[in-house]
């Protein structure tokens, strides 16, 4: 039990030190992803400072040291807009890039997570390898030290889209949902399908939740 707690606190404290600030902006050498984005000073204030609603911009975008590509960098999150004192991005790159690790992340679209309420920057990375892991879901994800405009802005966690893992995986009809309560929204539905239906279907089992509980929601579930 001493020698798993000693592995722990060595594992915090190295990703720890990745945390802080990354000492320089070039290609990986002990394992750790790099991108650097460049962004013109209005456009950095306006989309990365300014908090409280969803901004796009035009940028640059190196990974791994690689040639600079244009790309379409914006803010996202909900509770990252607000409260966040980093922020958290969506990338859209127009040519393909690869990041080191054992996920085999590549794609032209991904999300930036700045994993602001993960203090020891590892619940986040864990919990998604455990879903993969145990065959819930398959999202694609590794750490990466950001840079913007030549400021470390220290390590994240770099995630393919959604949208692309439920594509990827899932044959069947799905539906995405944001919200919480009662409160519904749809956000993605796979080609083809009657979304009224799915919707509907899905609506039910949400009124299921919220309104029971042990064996009455069993038998509903069932």
């Amino acid at each position: 039990m001493g020698g798993m707690k000693s592995a722990t606190i060595l594992a915090v404290l190295v990703l720890g030190v990745f945390a802080q600030a990354p000492r320089a902006a070039a290609a990986p050498a002990g394992g750790i992803n790099v991108i650097k984005i460049k962004l013109e000073q209005k456009e950095f204030d306006r989309v990365v400072v300014g908090r409280g609603k969803k901004e796009k911009t035009d940028g640059e975008i190196s990974v791994n040291g690689g040639a600079y590509q244009t790309a379409e960098i914006g803010s996202r999150g909900q509770s990252c807009l607000i409260v966040a004192k980093r922020p958290c991005l969506s990338i859209k790159l127009e040519n393909k890039v690869e990041f080191i690790g054992s996920n085999a992340l590549a794609g032209k679209s991904f999300n930036l997570a700045s994993m602001w309420q993960d203090r020891g920057y590892l619940s986040s990375k864990l919990g998604f390898d455990l879903f993969r892991a145990l065959g819930i879901f398959d999202l694609r994800t590794e750490y990466v030290a950001v840079w913007i405009n030549d400021k470390p802005y220290g390590l994240y966690l770099v995630t393919e889209k959604p949208k692309k893992a439920i594509e990827r995986i899932a044959d069947d009809a799905w539906i995405g949902r944001r919200g919480y309560k009662t409160r519904m929204e749809v956000v993605e539905k796979s080609k083809g399908v009657e979304s009224k239906v799915v919707l509907a279907g899905f609506a039910s089992l949400n009124q299921a939740i919220l309104r029971q509980n042990g064996e009455a929601l069993k038998r509903t579930l069932e």
